[in-house]
């Protein structure tokens, strides 16, 4: 899933692991004001984008998985100018139950 697991790799073996990229720690450092470049810098590539002319926003997410399993959306919310007016967290639709 893009956006959502990162890949670890060691430098002894040859395995490698799959680990959440990002989490609360990193969310907590997404303040208001913030550029769009500055966010996806901090939490890297997202899982989807969309832009909402009527509200005057660009809405970029990151899927990651709450407490308990659940699948969910932190979601980055840009004016026009491409700085940070807030953000929200939706479940993630595709979850059943």
């Amino acid at each position: 899933m893009k956006g959502f697991f990162g890949r670890l790799f060691t430098r002894i073996g040859a395995g490698t692991r799959r680990e959440q990229v990002v989490d609360e720690s990193a969310f907590a450092n997404v303040v208001l004001g913030l550029t769009r470049d500055e966010v996806l810098q901090m939490l890297g590539p997202p899982t989807e984008e969309q832009s909402f002319a009527n509200l005057g926003e660009d809405v970029v997410s990151w899927r990651y998985v709450e407490f308990g399993n659940r699948l969910m959306f932190f979601n980055a919310h840009f004016d026009r100018s491409g700085r940070l007016k807030y953000t929200s967290r939706t479940p993630d639709p595709r979850q059943s139950g």
